[in-house]
C-alpha cells in the first residue's frame, strides 16, 4: 500500500502530528500504520490518505495523533494496529447496542446528537479519575452531548448501592449533577447513611424527603434495573461508556474522550467519506 511522504503529510495538514519528531524506526512504524489503517468506518482512504485529501476530516488527524503518540513510545506497528482494532476503530465501527436508559439521571440537552451512557460506581477509583475529564468534555461540547448516568454498584457493596440510590433521589429532586459531583469528589469512600445525609445537606437537598427515600429503599428497584441493563450489554468493570450505543474504552494510552466525541460528530456529517 502506498505510503505518503512525511513532508507531504505535514505540509498539507497543519493539525497533523509532525513525524520529523520521531526517530527513524519510530517514523517507519508511524508511516506503516497510517498507511494500513482506514481513516473511518465508511472511508475508503487510509489515515495517511485522509490527512492528505480530506483536510476537513478531523478523524484522520485524531487517529494520526494517536498513532504518533504510540510510535513515540516505541510501540510496534502490530501492537498499534491491534490496539486500533480492539479499542478504537473496531468498537466505533461496530453495531450500536440499544440500551434502556428509562429512569436514569441525565445531564445535557434532551435533543443532543450524542448520548454518552456511563456505567459507574461512586466507590470505583477509575470512575473517580474519569469524572473530571467527562465533565470537561461535556461542557466543551455543550448542546452536543448528553450524559446518561447508570449506577453500577460493583459487587453490590452496601455503600455502593446506597450511594447509587442517593444520587437517584438527588435526580428526583432535580439536583443530580451536584450530588453526583459531590460523591465522585468525596474525600471518603465510606458512604454510610450519615455520610450520605451530610452530603445531601451540603448540596441543598430536601433532607426529610432524602432520608425517607434512603431508608425506605424507594429507588432500589430502579437501581437494580439500571445495573441489570449494564449486565445485559456486557458491562464487567467500571467505568464503562457507550457513545450512541457503541463502547468507548477510556485508557491513558488510547483515544481521548474529546477526540472520540469529535469523531462521532464527523460520522454524522459524513466528512470523512
Amino acid at each position: 500500500m502506498l505510503l505518503y511522504s512525511v513532508i507531504t503529510i505535514a505540509s498539507l495538514l497543519i493539525s497533523a502530528p509532525d513525524p520529523s519528531l520521531l526517530t527513524p524506526p519510530q517514523r517507519a512504524v508511524y508511516q506503516r500504520v497510517i498507511g494500513e489503517e482506514f481513516c473511518s468506518c465508511d472511508s475508503t482512504l487510509t489515515i495517511s490518505g485522509c490527512v492528505q485529501h480530506k483536510k476537513a476530516c478531523r478523524t484522520g488527524g485524531h487517529l494520526a495523533t494517536l498513532v504518533h503518540k504510540q510510535a513515540s513510545s516505541n510501540t510496534s506497528a502490530d501492537e498499534i494496529l491491534a490496539m486500533l482494532a480492539t479499542q478504537v476503530v473496531g468498537p466505533m465501527c461496530g453495531k450500536a447496542t440499544q440500551i434502556n436508559i428509562a429512569g436514569a439521571p441525565i445531564k445535557g440537552a434532551a435533543n443532543a446528537p450524542i448520548t454518552l451512557v456511563e456505567f459507574a460506581d461512586f466507590r470505583c477509583t477509575h470512575c473517580r479519575h474519569a469524572a473530571p475529564e467527562i465533565k470537561r468534555v461535556i461542557e466543551a461540547h455543550k448542546g452536543q452531548v448528553r450524559l446518561v448516568f447508570m449506577p453500577f454498584p460493583l459487587g453490590d457493596h452496601p455503600h455502593s448501592t446506597k450511594s447509587a440510590e442517593a444520587v437517584l433521589e438527588a435526580a428526583a429532586q432535580g439536583k443530580f449533577e451536584v450530588m453526583h459531583d459531590a460523591l465522585m469528589h468525596s474525600a471518603t469512600l465510606n458512604f454510610d447513611r450519615d455520610t450520605l445525609v451530610r452530603t445531601a445537606r451540603a448540596v441543598g437537598l430536601d433532607i426529610p424527603r432524602f432520608i425517607k427515600a434512603l431508608d425506605s429503599g424507594i429507588h432500589k428497584e430502579l437501581r437494580q434495573r439500571l445495573k441489570g441493563e449494564g449486565v445485559r450489554v456486557g458491562v464487567a468493570a467500571t467505568p464503562a461508556m457507550y457513545i450512541n450505543g457503541r463502547p468507548f474504552i477510556m485508557t491513558e494510552n488510547s483515544l481521548p474522550l474529546a477526540d472520540r466525541i469529535d469523531m462521532e460528530l464527523e460520522r454524522m456529517k459524513g466528512t470523512c467519506k
